[in-house]
């Protein structure tokens, strides 16, 4: 079995706490189950990158906060790139639920 050497950088750290703080504003705002909503986007977002980056979607800081893990060594790229990027969906998926009038 191979081993890799994992740690937290500051990329996945910073998904990770949005994460949370996203959870904790979903529960304040009454949104029922607001981890399992919060946790099942992430998961639909790091499926949708695996797809569309099959051979270099684990290089990819980000996608690792996204799926509350710890990045390898060798991720050595913070997000993708415009529309993929992990901190626009998640700016997009509080907009969604937290900005309705």
């Amino acid at each position: 079995m191979e081993k890799f050497d994992y740690h937290i950088d500051e990329t996945t750290e910073q998904i990770r706490e949005i994460r949370r703080d996203l959870i904790v504003d979903f529960d304040k705002k009454g949104i029922k189950d607001a981890a399992k909503v919060v946790t099942e986007a992430c998961f639909d977002w790091a499926r949708s990158v695996q797809k569309k980056y099959p051979e270099t979607y684990h290089m990819v800081r980000s996608y690792y906060g996204m799926i509350s893990s710890h990045s390898p060594v060798e991720a050595t790229v913070d997000d993708f790139k415009d529309t993929d990027s992990a901190f626009l969906f998640l700016e997009n998926l509080r907009k969604k639920y937290l900005d309705k009038k």
